[in-house]
């Protein structure tokens, strides 16, 4: 019975959520080891937002460096949004990022906050910086400076 009730409730809160997706241009700065090179990071994703404001989404991207290689990325995010009404919501987010090529991967934390303003229903733009980091004896770190499209 316990059972039951926890997924009518859990079930309850999936329905009562928001959710909007995004695509994203940002570009930034890529340091390692005392080096840094400018960077592109291009994606897409979507998120999740429970009426309490907490949310979770997904993105997935490529991000290129001034040094011509490049990387494909794969974010998981928790969200927080401080204001649930209006055009301007603001956020915060941190989650986890792997940054991949056809020969292996890096795994890292991330963390930031911006802004999302809703000129429509459904249409709106995305401000946000975002910094990937990582620790340890190659230790990495991609601040980038996001400005994107919401679309519900």
């Amino acid at each position: 019975m316990t059972r039951i009730v926890l997924l009518i409730l859990m079930s309850a809160g999936v329905m009562l959520a928001q959710s909007h997706g995004y695509v994203f241009v940002a570009p930034g700065v890529a340091s390692n080891s005392g080096n840094s090179a400018g960077l592109i990071h291009l994606g897409v994703g979507g998120e999740a937002i429970l009426p309490m404001g907490i949310g979770a989404g997904a993105e997935l991207g490529f991000l290129g460096r001034t040094s011509l290689d490049a990387l494909g990325s794969l974010s998981l995010n928790g969200y927080y949004h401080f204001k649930r009404g209006g055009y301007w919501k603001p956020f915060a987010t941190a989650g986890y990022s792997n940054f991949f090529t056809f020969t292996g991967h890096s795994n890292l934390a991330n963390i930031g906050g911006g802004v999302n303003y809703w000129y429509k229903d459904h249409m709106g733009i995305k401000l946000e910086v975002l910094d990937h980091f990582s620790s340890g004896t190659n230790s990495a770190n991609y601040l980038e400076f996001r400005f994107g499209f919401d679309f519900k």
